[in-house]
């Protein structure tokens, strides 16, 4: 899939994955952190090549919105979401001497994957 300029095989995989983590976040809240950082990933990903981008390699959320958006300012919503799903994301994708992922930390991790979900579900002219 890495190589599809299919933006709606990113959605699809991004659904997968959103709806995987909100099944498991109360019983496996690591694995389902990392899957929601994923999700919002590939969802950022999928508006990129609607709008005709090739998206980087990057796993930076925030770098991902202003790919997408350069107007969106850093105070909305969406980079507030995206700031907390990267830097609790990474504690999990990368968790070199920290702590696992909390249950607290995993919702709000779903809280802020919902957002960028929704975000990117309104620019692909998705319905809720």
């Amino acid at each position: 899939m890495a190589d599809s300029t299919d933006w709606r095989a990113w959605q699809t995989r991004a659904e997968q994955h959103f709806r995987r983590a909100s099944r498991d976040l109360e019983q496996f809240p690591a694995q389902a952190s990392g899957e929601l950082h994923f999700a919002a990933e590939l969802y950022l990903k999928a508006v990129l090549l609607y709008n005709k981008k090739i998206p980087n390699r990057s796993h930076i959320l925030e770098d991902l919105l202003k790919e997408i958006d350069a107007a969106l300012q850093p105070t909305t919503l969406q980079y507030a979401a995206a700031d907390v799903l990267t830097r609790i994301g990474f504690q999990e994708r990368y968790p070199s001497g920290f702590d696992d992922v909390s249950s607290d930390e995993a919702i709000a991790m779903h809280k802020a994957a919902s957002v960028i979900r929704a975000y990117a579900r309104g620019k692909l002219g998705l319905e809720e």
